[in-house]
């Protein structure tokens, strides 16, 4: 009697227990790595890591590879999840700006001619304004963002990439300016060049070329800052005219939506309401424009002065997105796990 009273209580239990312990399994389930992204993800870093030790000189030719694969990849998710307004933001367009500028300088070695499409004082622009962007504002969105390095994820892979990975490029491109020069005859032209003294020329053709010279470099050091208010022009007037009431009227995602109550809270004081969303988008125009100014002005004339300078902070990149992919996984394979489980657990508990 006491066997099959004991039997009985056991049957019981497993039949209480299993649905639970089937519904755990799924959470657990729904929770793993992809193992397909995942190796993709560490097999690009390894390759990535490789090329960039073993052949700098060619590091750029995998950012230009892999921009248009992620951002099409990441443009197509965001569009379901109507974040697609996040594109239009500076990190992404200056990144196009970035890629198509690598593209014109490579395409006289694709047999699309022997001259480069620009003109010389031109292209000599655009490397200071990309080597001042990676450096800047994009490299300290890397902070701003807590970019993690977290290889399964493309949205947050594209997130390094366009924030760390043009840094990259320019490192490369600076400090190994002879290795590139001599796989690449011709390519982005001097990268860096120096005012001369033109008081000491004498009057005529010498002195109003080395004057022309440095107008050129003067053009040239000008044109990151250049760069970020031509596009901030732009992007205040879509704002201002009806960018700024997108995330409410069509229920979309982005960088201003993300900010306003931060700047809703600022304005307060003032005595500006919540409904003023033109407000808020003029406070946030002048927030971005003095961060990215500043960004731009100050930290990319400091990295230029050394390579292991410009270096150090890269590494201090890599440990800080290394750093948060680890706080990353721990968090999404412990406590948030355990949190799913539990809150699972207890609706199966509820419904038996």
């Amino acid at each position: 009697m006491l066997r099959q009273i004991s039997r009985r209580i056991s049957q019981e239990e497993l039949a209480t227990t299993k649905p639970a312990a089937e519904r755990a399994a799924h959470v657990i389930r729904a929770n793993s790595l992809p193992a397909v992204a995942f190796d993709a993800g560490v097999l690009n870093l390894v390759f990535a890591s490789w090329l960039f030790g073993a052949y700098p000189e060619h590091y750029w030719v995998l950012y230009l590879l892999e921009f248009p694969v992620l951002t099409l990849t990441i443009a197509l998710k965001w569009h379901e999840s109507n974040r697609l307004l996040y594109m239009v933001e500076f990190c992404w367009v200056i990144n196009a700006a970035g890629w198509l500028f690598l593209v014109l300088e490579l395409l006289p070695f694709l047999g699309a001619g022997g001259a480069h499409a620009l003109a010389a004082p031109v292209r000599l622009g655009l490397a200071h304004a990309f080597f001042a962007t990676a450096n800047g504002p994009l490299a300290l969105s890397v902070f701003a963002m807590s970019n993690a390095l977290v290889f399964h994820d493309v949205e947050r892979w594209g997130s390094i990439m366009i924030h760390f990975g043009p840094a990259l490029v320019s490192w490369s491109l600076t400090w190994k300016r002879a290795a590139v020069q001599a796989a690449w005859p011709g390519a982005f032209g001097a990268l860096a060049t120096q005012a001369a003294a033109c008081a000491t020329q004498r009057a005529g053709a010498a002195r109003a070329a080395c004057e022309q010279e440095n107008a050129a470099a003067t053009a040239a050091a000008n044109a990151p800052l250049a760069l970020y208010f031509t596009w901030w022009l732009v992007y205040a007037a879509w704002l201002l005219i009806f960018g700024c009431t997108l995330p409410e009227r069509r229920g979309s995602r982005s960088s201003f939506g993300d900010m306003r109550p931060l700047c809703a809270k600022l304005l307060r004081p003032l005595g500006v309401g919540r409904a003023a969303v033109r407000a808020h988008a003029v406070l946030y125009l002048v927030i971005h424009g003095t961060l990215v100014s500043a960004a731009l002005s100050l930290l990319p004339s400091l990295l230029r002065r050394s390579w292991a300078l410009h270096g150090a902070f890269l590494v201090l990149l890599l440990l800080f997105v290394v750093r948060q992919g680890g706080g990353y996984y721990r968090h999404a394979f412990g406590e948030k796990l355990v949190r799913a489980v539990g809150k699972e657990l207890t609706e199966a508990a509820k419904t038996e």
